[in-house]
């Protein structure tokens, strides 16, 4: 399908270290400070939209997701859910994240399938695969080629990829610097769009599931921030429940619970196993993350194990493994990150998200159930979303006007 050479998936070699180098410069926990502004528009129009039409809160979810990321990778504003860059995305991704999930098709478990014709029964993956892999290089070709002819009319808003093409260092001499900058803006789109979008869907069911927990991070929003404006990045400090909260979100159920594929170089053992060179290994993050020996009750859902009190210790930071592990963790952590904490801490302050409710008025109890794809999304599950108040209401609509010029 022609990922082979994308972030998550190519060797490690010469490229790859590039890859490193030049996602550092611009995607640091400092570098992604210059994005906060792109964020936190982009947050308000999707309270905005809520305001208007909550019972879309899924669509918009996922198209706040991809428009942060888009506007900051290629400088482009995704305004509808039916964005021409937003369908490349949502077909290169959807075959992409089923081929990586193991056991998809025959050839995972037997390789010599690669070798025979397209005739022979169990190899039509062959054609499956020349058909998804005409979306991924779309969905790399069409961004990256868009910023390059708005540089050049001299009418390209600086964006990841723009600054990175104007750098034009990759010290490695026989790599095409335009080749690999777009190979990286390509791979943390494609990246980082759904793992954002499960977060949040995970964040309005737990809420749904969870309402004290909801109460208890609105006391303190409402304490530290006010009830006159819409919470910053800034505020994260500040509001330790809230960012608990963010993180239990993502312990409860990890965006890509086995996370990507690695491969053994040389032989190893672990414990009484050995694995042989060349071996695959996946990181079972879920296990990680419900691991009793790490977390008191995994299954329940508590932010406040990760606050210090007297006589508590705060139990072990999803942090350090929900993004992977490694030379090949996560790119574009920060930058997701700080997206998570502002829409979560924005439509807490905001909305409150309860069970919905039949014709007679009785609660509905949502399904918790998952997609078992590589990316685990939350299969859809009513809720009812209200605004706290009208004068919040109003808020987010001066919030968004105020806002939108960053976009």
């Amino acid at each position: 399908m022609g990922w082979d050479i994308a972030w998550g998936l190519i060797r490690y070699n010469d490229r790859f270290k590039v890859y490193r180098k030049l996602t550092h410069q611009q995607m640091s926990h400092r570098a992604v400070m210059q994005y906060r502004d792109v964020q936190e528009a982009t947050v308000h129009g999707f309270l905005l939209r809520l305001t208007q039409s909550p019972e879309t809160y899924r669509e918009d979810l996922s198209s706040m997701g991809t428009a942060i990321i888009f506007r900051i990778l290629y400088g482009h504003t995704v305004k509808s859910f039916d964005d021409h860059y937003v369908t490349l995305l949502q077909k290169a991704i959807k075959t992409f994240v089923y081929a990586i999930t193991p056991g998809s098709f025959l050839v995972d478990m037997l390789p010599f399938l690669k070798a025979v014709p397209t005739w022979v029964p169990g190899s039509s993956f062959k054609v499956t695969a020349k058909k998804w892999a005409k979306f991924r290089e779309d969905l790399y070709d069409e961004p990256f080629q868009m910023v390059k002819d708005r540089m050049a009319a001299g009418n390209a808003r600086p964006s990841f990829t723009s600054l990175l093409l104007e750098s034009k260092e990759n010290h490695v001499a026989d790599l095409d610097h335009q080749d690999i900058v777009k190979w990286i803006s390509g791979s943390l789109y494609s990246g980082g769009a759904e793992t954002i979008e499960s977060a949040l869907l995970t964040f309005f069911l737990t809420m749904t599931l969870h309402p004290e927990a909801q109460k208890k991070a609105q006391a303190e929003i409402d304490r530290v921030v006010g009830t006159d404006r819409l919470p910053t990045w800034s505020d994260r400090q500040n509001l330790p429940y809230v960012a608990a909260l963010c993180l239990e979100v993502l312990r409860w159920h990890p965006p890509g619970p086995m996370g990507i594929a690695h491969a053994i170089y040389q032989e190893d053992t672990y414990r009484d196993w050995r694995i042989p060179a060349g071996s695959i290994v996946m990181g079972n993050i879920w296990s990680i993350a419900h691991d009793e020996a790490e977390y008191k009750d995994p299954w329940s859902f508590k932010p406040e194990r990760f606050i210090a009190e007297e006589g508590r210790v705060p139990e072990k930071d999803p942090l350090s493994y929900i993004f992977g592990f490694g030379r090949r963790v996560c790119p574009g952590n920060a930058l997701s990150e700080g997206t998570l904490f502002m829409a979560m801490s924005c439509v807490l302050a905001s909305f409150w998200i309860q069970k919905a409710k039949d014709a007679n008025g009785v609660d509905i109890e949502p399904v918790i159930e998952y997609t078992g794809d590589a990316i685990s999304l939350p299969k859809p599950f009513q809720c009812s979303i209200q605004p706290r108040s009208q004068h919040r209401v109003d808020l987010i609509r001066q919030a968004a006007e105020r806002t939108q010029n960053d976009l």
